[in-house]
């Protein structure tokens, strides 16, 4: 972070924030849209997201970050990989694939038997409490709910 000036201390927070909600959080959650992750995986991430903003904030490692996250306008890293998850399913629809025909596959043994195979697209967008057709053909579902 520091090669890319968000440590700068006379870097404006809002600056900071925003560059984290750019670059800096897509790269530490690349590929968690596919993957299946652990509460604990999460709890880890979680707190790597507030350590490292607090470092670029010059805090004490010890400070709470649930505040910080609210106040920087930071989401929530469980929050995120939903909504990648689900924009995922979607691009995955988009496009005329072997991948596609699959999800549709998953997608009708749950839709007509409510069948789920673990380890699916799908199934992480059930269990994250999403019905994948309002992934497909709602978009305020892709949006991101901050800090929830």
């Amino acid at each position: 972070m520091r090669d890319i000036g968000v440590s700068y201390p006379a870097l404006a927070t809002d600056v900071k924030a925003y560059i984290w909600n750019i670059m800096c959080q897509p790269v530490l959650l690349y590929g968690m849209d596919c993957m299946p992750l652990s509460n604990s995986g999460k709890q880890k991430l979680e707190s790597t997201q507030g350590n490292l903003l607090k470092q670029s904030l010059g805090l004490n490692k010890l400070s709470h970050s649930s505040n910080l996250l609210k106040a920087l306008n930071v989401n929530k890293i469980e929050v995120v990989i939903k909504r990648i998850t689900a924009c995922l399913l979607k691009h995955t629809f988009n496009v005329p694939s072997p991948v596609q025909q699959l999800c549709r596959h998953f997608m009708s043994l749950y839709a007509t038997k409510g069948i789920l195979i673990p380890g699916t697209l799908v199934c992480k967008i059930v269990q994250s409490g999403r019905l994948p057709i309002d992934c497909l053909f709602n978009g305020r579902s892709l949006e991101a709910t901050h800090n929830a």
